[in-house]
């Protein structure tokens, strides 16, 4: 009697244990919501990549690309600064690779400040990694969502745009 008890709650913690780890998390969810209801404002149509079954998704791409200075972030105040130089370093990437080296030497000329140039250094950096490694993806990052869960837990969504196109795609 006990080992058929057994196997009927073995069964069941199983079953439990699928439903959690495929459900998506609360936080994630509002957090796309967020995204999707700022494109909205804006008449933006938004695409949901993780339900349309995307592989590849830019923020994990991004998370990838600047893991290394990820890695040594000491509080999430400066993993958010990380991520948001990665971000611009990923869009002048794109403006690098379509619009050629004079557009973005434009576009970065104001940031020319000595009071940053460690910061701007880095960025030219990543927009070298970013056109090298990861040339093929040409989604702008227009807006972005980043919570932080546990330590080195950091959930990232983002609002992209593809380039020459009116569609909004938010990804996790």
């Amino acid at each position: 009697m006990s080992t058929e008890k057994n196997r009927k709650r073995l069964r069941l913690l199983r079953q439990l244990k699928k439903e959690r780890e495929s459900a998506v998390p609360k936080s994630l969810q509002e957090s796309k919501n967020k995204l999707i209801k700022k494109a909205e404002i804006h008449n933006a149509q938004v695409i949901d990549r993780a339900v349309l079954g995307g592989k590849e998704k830019i923020s994990e791409i991004l998370l990838e690309m600047i893991s290394p200075c990820l890695n040594e972030a000491e509080s999430n105040e400066e993993a958010r600064a990380y991520i948001t130089m990665g971000i611009l370093a990923w869009n002048c990437g794109i403006v690098k690779i379509v619009k050629g080296e004079d557009a973005l030497k434009n576009s970065l000329k104001d940031y020319g400040r000595k009071d940053i140039s460690n910061e701007i250094a880095l960025v030219k950096e990543y927009i070298q990694i970013k056109c090298d490694q990861y040339g093929q993806y040409n989604d702008f990052i227009v807006d972005y969502d980043i919570t932080f869960k546990k330590p080195g837990e950091i959930e990232l969504n983002i609002l992209t745009k593809k380039l020459g196109s009116m569609t909004d795609t938010v990804g996790s």
